[in-house]
């Protein structure tokens, strides 16, 4: 059997929120990640404004999100990103040549 879905209108407010850094230079600007339903913006923060960086599209409704330091942090200087979805917990590295790896 399968489902077949379709949005009538794409999500437009946010649920959730996370500041991140998900680069290694510490002098760039740090990162706000914001999510609602199944979509999942990610901005740069500089100069007190919001600059969107990209938008992924997730295969499940998103119920939360939080930024994490992790052993790997310290080598990289990156957070991890972890995701929670209805029926699954995903933990998300960032590479900023667009190279994504799941942990």
């Amino acid at each position: 059997m399968h489902a077949l879905h379709q949005e009538i209108l794409a999500p437009s407010g946010v649920e959730f929120a996370a500041r991140v850094n998900l680069t290694a230079d510490e002098g760039l600007p740090s990162n706000l990640v914001v999510a609602r339903s199944n979509l999942l913006r990610v901005f740069e923060v500089r100069d007190e404004k919001f600059y969107h960086i990209r938008t992924h599209r997730l295969h499940g409704i998103v119920t939360g999100l939080e930024g994490v330091k992790v052993v790997g942090s310290l080598e990289d200087g990156r957070d991890r990103l972890l995701v929670g979805f209805k029926d699954a917990k995903v933990c998300q590295e960032y590479f900023p040549l667009g190279e994504n790896k799941n942990i």
